[in-house]
């Protein structure tokens, strides 16, 4: 649930977190809790003067071997027109997010705004230590009131890789094709991707262009729908 539009009604948003490896919590304030928890939003939509928003994840994929770069199909709402988009995200993106402002809300009835950076406490809240019981209590209450930050985590090239109304993907794997044609290496990535009756082939991006579906495979298919990421 998106606590940031909680006055505005029921909404459910993608996030990504991030929590440093040695995180063993605060000495008492978050003593069982994590003490570098942040979190950012993921943002799959359609560009315009009013963007039409993918919000609800659903599955993620990174290809073995490139770390910098993962992939998700992220879904509309059930309550509203039914569509899913493709999109990708770089790992450098999402860090940058995390060095960004925080958002707060000063009381209920006001609106989320970002964090003046007079305001955040030494060392900065999130950051790595090689001791988080050592972190002073003024860090752990701004972190613990102050997970969320400010920026969205924007998706890559401006625009979903793929998207189709009418459809909900629940899964998707990845795959980077390389050969040669008369001497030409021609490069392409192949996005397979299931729903709850087949999988399905969408298409292809050829240096970051979109190629119509190339085929259809009708298989039924286990859906999976939990979702981890690990920085």
């Amino acid at each position: 649930m998106a606590v940031e539009y909680i006055n505005c009604g029921k909404s459910v948003y993608s996030r990504v977190a991030r929590v440093c490896k040695k995180d063993t919590g605060g000495k008492n304030i978050l003593s069982q809790n994590w003490a570098t928890y942040l979190k950012a939003r993921l943002n799959c939509s359609i560009p315009g003067e009013f963007p039409f928003y993918f919000d609800e994840i659903q599955s993620i994929y990174k290809i073995p071997g490139e770390g910098r770069k993962f992939y998700g199909v992220f879904t509309t709402s059930l309550s509203g027109l039914m569509g899913s988009a493709i999109c990708s995200f770089d790992i450098d993106d999402i860090q940058a997010a995390f060095k960004g402002k925080f958002k707060e809300q000063a009381t209920s009835s006001s609106a989320w705004l970002p964090v003046l950076s007079s305001r955040v406490p030494e060392p900065r809240p999130g950051q790595c230590v090689n001791d988080t019981e050592t972190l002073p209590d003024t860090v752990l209450n701004f972190i613990r009131s102050h997970p969320l930050m400010d920026s969205a985590v924007d998706h890559e090239y401006g625009r979903p890789a793929y998207y189709k109304r009418d459809v909900l993907f629940t899964h998707i794997v990845v795959d980077r094709l390389k050969f040669k044609i008369f001497g030409t290496e021609l490069e392409y990535l192949v996005f397979y991707t299931g729903t709850s009756t087949y999988p399905r082939v969408p298409g292809v991006l050829h240096r970051h262009e979109y190629v119509p579906p190339c085929s259809w495979c009708y298989t039924p298919a286990r859906v999976c729908t939990t979702v981890f990421l690990v920085l």
